[in-house]
């Protein structure tokens, strides 16, 4: 079977204005339109867990964005100043910004997915309004049948997909939450590609003892010696001793990727 795109989409809770972070920000001067480029920069980073990143297509990442975003400069300059003081945005260099709510917020399906929706939708629409012959409904019924068996079939894999997801965006947030150079899910998915999820889960545990680590680990610019050295406790600043410390468990999806 081909490549199953996949979609993405945030999700806003009901009391997205009500916040206190968004309702401060909407009582400053040009409040409305720096929640509007929020909004917007939450939609640029839906596929990438609210990670952005500097192309170099453009002098800044701000130019980059701005022309993406289709605002003037200046205003993406001020909304990101702003949503870094509400703790909304990080800024971990000027090549990166990591959007601190976005991996809550995304939420996404496959090409799959949303064929099934269409089909039962017409199906439905069929019943309703459509009155034939009953040779012709018996044909017709076997086609959706079959239509059916291989749909559901694209949907078991999309939720395997799916469950690979949320595994590693529930990873990337926990990881997140340790390092200050943020990892995005691609980098995360070639982590485990090139080294294993057992030597991710024995990085995991030094940069927990590591403030060297925590601070200066980018999993964008990983090398080989850098990551022996790494689970080897070269940078543990902590005295605690990792093996005295629960192991991260890592979900058992993870066993699945082998790309």
């Amino acid at each position: 079977m081909g490549t199953n795109k996949r979609f993405y989409w945030i999700k806003l809770n009901t009391n997205f204005f009500i916040q206190r972070e968004v309702k401060s920000i909407r009582r400053t001067e040009n409040g409305l339109l720096y929640i509007v480029i929020y909004l917007k920069l939450l939609l640029l980073s839906a596929n990438t867990g609210g990670l952005l990143k500097f192309e170099n297509t453009e002098d800044s990442l701000v130019e980059e964005l701005s022309i993406e975003i289709d605002e003037e400069p200046e205003d993406v300059k001020n909304a990101i100043e702003v949503l870094q003081k509400k703790n909304l945005i990080t800024i971990s260099s000027n090549d990166e910004f990591f959007l601190n709510k976005a991996p809550d917020m995304v939420g996404s399906e496959t090409a799959a997915a949303e064929r099934m929706r269409k089909s039962r939708a017409k199906k439905k629409e069929l019943e309703k309004n459509v009155t034939m012959l009953p040779n012709v409904t018996n044909c017709y019924t076997e086609i959706d049948i079959d239509k059916e068996i291989d749909i559901d079939k694209e949907i078991d894999i999309d939720k395997r997909d799916k469950r690979l997801d949320d595994d590693k965006a529930e990873y990337v947030t926990k990881i997140n939450g340790l390092i200050k150079n943020k990892i995005s899910s691609s980098s995360l998915e070639n982590f485990i590609n090139n080294y294993g999820v057992d030597t991710l889960k024995s990085l995991i545990d030094e940069i927990k003892v590591s403030d060297y680590l925590k601070e200066n680990i980018n999993f964008n610019h990983l090398s080989d010696d850098f990551i022996n050295k790494a689970i080897s406790g070269k940078y543990r600043t902590f005295k605690n001793e990792v093996n005295n410390e629960p192991r991260n468990k890592l979900p058992k999806d993870f066993s699945q990727f082998n790309l």
